[in-house]
């Protein structure tokens, strides 16, 4: 009995690992999730406390330059706890926290005064002071370090409601790309539960170049690695939702394409039942990228081989011609 197409259709998507399941058997739809709680997780995902953490206004604490500076002092044991360091090298201490200060004001995140730097971020500030410090007293810097804080006075910068605010905007733009692709068919303040996670990775790999993330290799990679996995992840999701539809077009695809270059003594609804598999493997070679797998390379060799062959044998109704020596 001839397969359809629709039966061919789903044993090419089963090939490339993709089951489908009748709209009268698939269970409830599952949870959604909310824009915010997409927003909170891509935040996390890259450091970021989403919470409303204030750095360090919310307890009132701050530290003024000249206590920065004797810290910064001490921190490279250039006097004792119990010291009070000397005039030049306070002098000398404080005028680089004060660059320091210019240098983290300069980026556009730091809205502190030096008089009233929060508590959260003064031990930043005293770990970049005390390697700008360094070389003056005869000691290493160590410049890992001081990006390192700089890195982390912008995180604390940018935590709370401001981070949440941008990651927001994020979840926005991700849902929007993914909405050109065709690929979703809900409002970005109802997000599946089964693609939050694609939401997120792709949220938290256009936040991290943001919260100051390496551009250059690793880190870019990382970032586009979480993109790519996360589209891949929203590709099979629309590809499972109406993936018969498609996988029935790249059946049709198939037969005219070998229609068109003479390779057919068929319909397409009346397939002799020994090409069926090779009409699957050439479906499941054009339905693999769009549903973001790889087929197997020597699928599409064997089949169009395989064709060929077949076509090389006399049809049914063709007498055998016997040649006599």
């Amino acid at each position: 009995m001839t397969a359809t197409v629709t039966q061919l259709g789903a044993r090419a998507l089963r090939k490339i690992g993709i089951a489908i399941v009748a709209d009268t058997d698939r269970p409830a739809p599952a949870a959604i999730v909310a824009q915010a709680e997409l927003a909170s997780r891509a935040l996390r995902a890259v450091g970021i406390n989403p919470a409303p953490i204030g750095t360090g206004t919310a307890t009132g604490i701050t530290y003024a330059g000249p206590a920065l500076a004797t810290a910064a002092l001490l921190k490279l044991a250039v006097i004792a706890s119990d010291e009070t360091p000397s005039t030049t090298d306070q002098a000398e201490a404080l005028t680089r926290v004060s660059d320091v200060h210019d240098v983290l004001a300069g980026a556009d995140y730091v809205t502190w005064a030096l008089a009233a730097v929060p508590a959260d971020v003064a031990e930043f500030y005293i770990i970049m002071t005390a390697n700008l410090l360094a070389p003056q007293f005869g000691k290493p810097a160590n410049m890992d370090a001081f990006t390192g804080a700089q890195g982390m006075v912008r995180a604390q910068a940018l935590s709370g409601t401001y981070g949440q605010t941008l990651a927001v905007a994020k979840v926005a733009e991700v849902h929007e790309v993914l909405n050109a692709a065709g690929l979703v068919s809900w409002a970005v303040s109802a997000v599946p539960s089964g693609l939050a996670e694609a939401y997120v990775r792709m949220t938290a790999a256009l936040l991290a170049p943001i919260f100051g993330y390496q551009q250059d290799a690793p880190g870019r990679a990382a970032d586009k690695a979480g993109w790519d996995d996360g589209l891949a992840s929203a590709r099979r999701a629309a590809v499972i939702s109406g993936g018969l539809a498609l996988a029935e077009q790249k059946i049709q695809a198939v037969h005219y394409s070998l229609e068109a270059r003479g390779r057919t003594r068929w319909t397409l609804y009346d397939l002799p039942v020994y090409v069926e598999e090779d009409y699957v493997l050439l479906a499941a070679v054009l339905l693999a990228p769009e549903c973001g797998v790889k087929a197997d390379p020597n699928w599409g060799p064997q089949a169009e081989m395989d064709l060929m062959r077949i076509l090389a044998l006399p049809s049914e109704r063709e007498p055998v011609r016997a040649v006599y020596f």
